[in-house]
């Protein structure tokens, strides 16, 4: 690169124009030093920032410290949930000083956006989905400003301003992830994977009747284990515990927990059924949940589907589970009650390994005398003839499963006159499920030939 000096000078200027001649090795360019000077000049030049209403109110917030800012983002279903928990917990331990909305170009005025979420089984409220909220910390006097905003793709965000001299996202973000796991709309709820709630209280759960050996096993190895788990936490013994229960469909699993969900009102409840289960990290994020809500009854319905022995089948969700239930991770203060109709299938390091599933209770077919009770407890809800002797059908119905005695009822009641079941309608009734469990159980044999329709069984 050489400079060389150009002698002329212009009519306006006495300064010497400089010339820089720059070569290299695949060709040269030249330019004039004083257009580079001024051009380095224009471009070091801070131009005056533009204060609009929202910068003003952010400065003046912070004492004219320029924040720093970390959000969240969440699907609809999961932000009502955890935007609730905010407001609950502003409410309890900080002073909202304002709420404001900017436009597009930082002016204030623009009207605050609300929506409808829901926050629990039949129960709604509405939260500020668009907005800003200027709250400080009264127990540390931090100051924060919470920007609530909809992603175009429906999604929620929530940003959190703070000052980086004083305060870490990490403050503000540790603060509601503890009060939500101890005072969030799912402590002590009963919800699926999905966070979708279910109902605490079932009417079908007080027409649960099982045998009494049966209930003695819950007695003893639930209800007295719960009552029992302050004292193993203080002798350092394991808090965590899981029951299978086993058995026929329509014996009772179902109905039992329903009956076990309505009693444990301080327990925080997760049913997992099958459909809740579809990506590796499901089950294990599941019981990380319900450690944090805790106590927690995990329910996994028909457990066939997450935990098939692995000599014949292979699911990494087998994996999941074994370390869910009894890994390195602690698991305090998580029941799991699994029903299945097939015990033989899970694999044996589920089904016979106390520290995962401690103990397998079978609910075999109703006995004679648990038939006629059964049938008694449906038949409050039927208007039967006098005549009907309950002990009598129960006689007819050997080897009867509750869901087919309350069918029994049902079918009768369809084929009554006037509504009043009568003797015969229930015989009738009784044929007629006979015959279908037959057939139910009947391999069908398709038609064989050259001139048979291979569409008519399509």
């Amino acid at each position: 690169m050489t400079g060389e000096k150009n002698g002329k000078k212009s009519k306006t200027d006495k300064e010497t124009k400089v010339t820089i001649n720059y070569d290299g090795e695949k060709g040269g360019f030249q330019f004039d030093a004083g257009q580079l000077l001024q051009a380095l000049h224009d471009g070091a030049v801070v131009k005056e920032e533009k204060i609009t209403d929202e910068k003003a109110d952010a400065r003046e917030f912070f004492d004219g410290e320029k924040p720093n800012s970390n959000g969240r983002c969440w699907n609809p279903i999961r932000a009502g949930l955890w935007l609730h928990c905010v407001d609950q917990l502003l409410e309890e331990r900080f002073a909202v000083m304002k709420t404001e909305r900017y436009n597009n170009q930082g002016k204030r005025g623009s009207p605050l956006l609300y929506n409808d979420f829901d926050i629990g089984y039949e129960e709604k409220t509405s939260l500020l989905i668009a907005g800003d909220k200027y709250v400080i910390d009264m127990d540390t006097d931090s100051h924060y400003i919470l920007t609530y905003m909809p992603d175009p793709d429906g999604d929620l965000r929530l940003v959190v301003w703070f000052n980086p001299l004083t305060n870490t996202p990490k403050d503000f973000w540790d603060i509601v992830e503890e009060y939500f796991h101890t005072h969030g709309p799912l402590k002590s709820a009963v919800f699926t994977p999905g966070w979708r709630f279910l109902p605490r209280h079932s009417d079908e759960a007080k027409m649960l009747v099982l045998e009494p050996e049966v209930v003695s096993k819950i007695d003893l190895h639930l209800y007295k284990w719960m009552d029992m788990v302050d004292s193993y936490r203080a002798r350092g013994l394991s808090t965590s515990r899981g029951i299978i229960l086993a058995g026929s469909p329509g014996v009772g699993k179902t109905l039992f927990v329903k009956s076990l969900v309505s009693k444990v009102t301080d327990h925080t409840i997760i049913v997992v059924s099958s459909d809740d289960i579809s990506h590796r990290g499901d089950i294990k994020g599941i019981f990380k949940l319900a450690g944090k809500l805790s106590p927690s009854l995990v329910i996994l319905e028909d457990a066939e589907f997450c935990s098939l022995d692995r000599s014949f089948h292979y699911t990494p969700m087998i994996g999941e589970i074994l370390q869910a239930m009894d890994g390195i991770a602690p698991n305090d203060g998580v029941i799991t009650i699994a029903t299945t109709n097939l015990v033989e299938t899970l694999d044996p390091a589920i089904r016979d390994r106390p520290g995962r599933f401690d103990h397998v209770i079978q609910i075999g077919t109703p006995s004679l005398k648990t038939r006629q009770k059964l049938l008694e407890t449906y038949a409050v809800k039927f208007k039967i003839d006098p005549k009907v002797s309950m002990i009598q059908v129960a006689q007819s119905t050997d080897n009867w499963t509750g869901a087919f005695l309350k069918e029994l009822l049902v079918n009768a009641e369809l084929r009554s006159k006037d509504g009043v079941i009568t003797v015969a309608d229930i015989q009738d009734a009784n044929d007629d499920i006979a015959h279908g469990r037959e057939w139910a159980n009947t391999p069908t044999h398709l038609p064989k030939g050259k001139n048979s329709d291979s569409n008519s069984y399509v």
